[in-house]
Protein backbone atom coordinates (compact mmCIF):
# COMPACT_ATOMS: atom_id res chain seq x y z
CA UNK A 1 0.00 0.00 0.00
CA UNK A 2 2.91 2.30 0.09
CA UNK A 3 3.63 2.15 -3.15
CA UNK A 4 0.33 1.27 -4.87
CA UNK A 5 1.23 1.57 -8.81
CA UNK A 6 -1.96 2.35 -10.42
CA UNK A 7 -0.96 4.82 -13.15
CA UNK A 8 -2.90 3.06 -15.80
CA UNK A 9 -5.46 2.09 -14.41
CA UNK A 10 -8.97 3.79 -15.47
CA UNK A 11 -10.19 6.29 -12.78
CA UNK A 12 -14.17 6.42 -13.80
CA UNK A 13 -16.63 5.69 -11.35
CA UNK A 14 -17.23 2.36 -13.34
CA UNK A 15 -13.67 1.09 -12.89
CA UNK A 16 -12.46 -2.08 -12.07
CA UNK A 17 -10.10 -1.42 -10.04
CA UNK A 18 -10.74 -1.61 -6.61
CA UNK A 19 -7.81 1.01 -5.69
CA UNK A 20 -9.12 3.74 -7.70
CA UNK A 21 -12.98 2.71 -6.07
CA UNK A 22 -12.06 3.46 -3.06
CA UNK A 23 -8.12 4.04 -2.23
CA UNK A 24 -8.86 4.53 1.44
CA UNK A 25 -10.07 1.19 2.21
CA UNK A 26 -8.79 -0.55 -0.29
CA UNK A 27 -6.31 -3.09 1.14
CA UNK A 28 -4.15 -4.84 -1.33
CA UNK A 29 -2.86 -8.29 -0.72
CA UNK A 30 0.83 -9.52 -0.61
CA UNK A 31 2.38 -8.19 -3.74
CA UNK A 32 5.08 -10.07 -5.81
CA UNK A 33 8.34 -10.05 -3.31
CA UNK A 34 10.97 -7.59 -4.63
CA UNK A 35 13.54 -10.46 -5.39
CA UNK A 36 11.00 -12.51 -7.39
CA UNK A 37 10.08 -9.40 -9.52
CA UNK A 38 13.79 -8.58 -10.15
CA UNK A 39 14.46 -11.79 -11.12
CA UNK A 40 11.25 -12.06 -13.77
CA UNK A 41 11.73 -8.11 -14.71
CA UNK A 42 14.50 -8.84 -17.75
CA UNK A 43 11.94 -11.46 -19.42
CA UNK A 44 9.39 -9.31 -18.70
CA UNK A 45 11.11 -6.45 -20.74
CA UNK A 46 11.85 -8.43 -23.39
CA UNK A 47 8.73 -9.98 -24.16
CA UNK A 48 7.51 -6.18 -24.26
CA UNK A 49 9.87 -4.85 -27.23
CA UNK A 50 7.80 -3.30 -30.13
CA UNK A 51 10.18 -5.87 -32.18
CA UNK A 52 8.83 -8.89 -30.86
CA UNK A 53 4.73 -7.75 -30.38
CA UNK A 54 4.66 -6.66 -33.79
CA UNK A 55 5.25 -10.36 -35.03
CA UNK A 56 2.09 -11.10 -32.74
CA UNK A 57 -0.25 -8.51 -34.47
CA UNK A 58 -3.68 -9.88 -35.44
CA UNK A 59 -3.09 -13.56 -34.06
CA UNK A 60 -0.49 -14.71 -36.13
CA UNK A 61 0.73 -16.75 -33.53
CA UNK A 62 -2.59 -17.36 -32.00
CA UNK A 63 -3.48 -19.13 -35.28
CA UNK A 64 -0.82 -21.19 -35.28
CA UNK A 65 -1.52 -22.48 -31.23
CA UNK A 66 -5.06 -22.73 -32.03
CA UNK A 67 -4.40 -25.34 -35.46
CA UNK A 68 -2.54 -27.38 -33.12
CA UNK A 69 -4.55 -27.68 -30.01
CA UNK A 70 -7.53 -28.55 -32.57
CA UNK A 71 -5.11 -31.25 -34.15
CA UNK A 72 -5.10 -32.57 -30.31
CA UNK A 73 -8.57 -31.95 -29.36
CA UNK A 74 -10.15 -34.19 -32.60
CA UNK A 75 -8.46 -36.95 -31.18
CA UNK A 76 -9.38 -36.37 -27.77
CA UNK A 77 -12.87 -33.96 -27.64
CA UNK A 78 -13.04 -31.80 -24.38
CA UNK A 79 -16.38 -32.58 -23.85
CA UNK A 80 -15.15 -36.59 -23.20
CA UNK A 81 -13.57 -36.38 -19.69
CA UNK A 82 -10.17 -38.29 -20.38
CA UNK A 83 -6.73 -38.45 -18.37
CA UNK A 84 -3.78 -37.06 -18.23
CA UNK A 85 -1.92 -39.88 -19.94
CA UNK A 86 -4.56 -39.75 -22.76
CA UNK A 87 -4.21 -35.99 -23.28
CA UNK A 88 -0.38 -36.60 -23.30
CA UNK A 89 -0.56 -39.51 -26.25
CA UNK A 90 -2.46 -37.38 -28.29
CA UNK A 91 -0.59 -34.28 -27.83
CA UNK A 92 2.64 -36.70 -28.59
CA UNK A 93 0.78 -38.14 -31.62
CA UNK A 94 -0.21 -34.28 -33.24
CA UNK A 95 3.56 -33.37 -32.92
CA UNK A 96 4.61 -36.82 -34.71
CA UNK A 97 1.74 -35.86 -37.39
CA UNK A 98 2.94 -32.19 -37.60
CA UNK A 99 6.49 -32.78 -37.95
CA UNK A 100 6.50 -36.42 -39.91
CA UNK A 101 3.28 -36.65 -41.34
CA UNK A 102 0.39 -39.67 -40.92
CA UNK A 103 2.55 -42.10 -42.06
CA UNK A 104 5.13 -41.92 -39.26
CA UNK A 105 2.35 -42.95 -36.43
CA UNK A 106 2.28 -46.16 -38.67
CA UNK A 107 6.20 -46.08 -38.45
CA UNK A 108 6.04 -45.19 -34.82
CA UNK A 109 3.46 -48.22 -33.96
CA UNK A 110 4.91 -50.52 -35.48
CA UNK A 111 2.04 -51.02 -37.76
CA UNK A 112 1.35 -52.38 -41.23
CA UNK A 113 -1.72 -50.69 -42.53
CA UNK A 114 -3.74 -52.16 -45.21
CA UNK A 115 -3.42 -50.44 -48.77
CA UNK A 116 -6.57 -47.82 -48.58
CA UNK A 117 -4.82 -46.63 -44.99
CA UNK A 118 -1.77 -45.91 -46.69
CA UNK A 119 -2.77 -44.20 -49.35
CA UNK A 120 -4.92 -41.45 -47.27
CA UNK A 121 -1.77 -40.98 -45.22
CA UNK A 122 0.19 -40.37 -48.11
CA UNK A 123 -2.51 -38.36 -49.74
CA UNK A 124 -2.89 -36.22 -46.68
CA UNK A 125 0.87 -35.95 -46.33
CA UNK A 126 0.53 -34.00 -49.55
CA UNK A 127 -1.64 -32.01 -49.30
CA UNK A 128 -0.32 -30.89 -45.68
CA UNK A 129 3.22 -30.17 -48.16
CA UNK A 130 0.94 -28.45 -50.72
CA UNK A 131 -0.57 -26.32 -48.24
CA UNK A 132 2.36 -25.17 -46.51
CA UNK A 133 4.79 -24.74 -49.80
CA UNK A 134 1.73 -22.47 -51.14
CA UNK A 135 1.56 -20.38 -47.30
CA UNK A 136 5.28 -19.98 -47.25
CA UNK A 137 5.14 -17.96 -50.59
CA UNK A 138 6.24 -14.57 -49.77
CA UNK A 139 3.00 -13.06 -52.22
CA UNK A 140 0.43 -15.19 -50.40
CA UNK A 141 2.13 -14.11 -47.11
CA UNK A 142 1.76 -10.23 -48.18
CA UNK A 143 -1.29 -10.71 -49.25
CA UNK A 144 -2.50 -12.20 -46.05
CA UNK A 145 -0.96 -8.79 -44.11
CA UNK A 146 -3.43 -6.68 -43.09
CA UNK A 147 -3.01 -2.79 -43.79
CA UNK A 148 -0.70 -1.74 -40.90
CA UNK A 149 1.66 -4.84 -40.59
CA UNK A 150 2.44 -4.69 -44.50
CA UNK A 151 3.42 -0.62 -43.14
CA UNK A 152 5.33 -2.07 -40.50
CA UNK A 153 7.22 -4.82 -42.92
CA UNK A 154 8.22 -1.88 -45.16
CA UNK A 155 9.29 0.26 -42.40
CA UNK A 156 11.19 -2.37 -40.53
CA UNK A 157 13.04 -3.30 -44.77
CA UNK A 158 13.86 0.51 -44.92
CA UNK A 159 15.47 0.19 -41.77
CA UNK A 160 17.95 -2.88 -42.69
Amino acid sequence: DDDPQHYYCPDTPDTWCKWNKDPESHVHRDPIPDAVAQAIKPVYEELVKDRLLTQCLHGKTQNSNECFNNSVWRMVPKIDFSGMTTLELATYMAVLRFNDGMSALHRILHFKPGIHATKLAKRVDAKGLRSAAYKARPAVQKQDACPEEAQICQDEEGKT
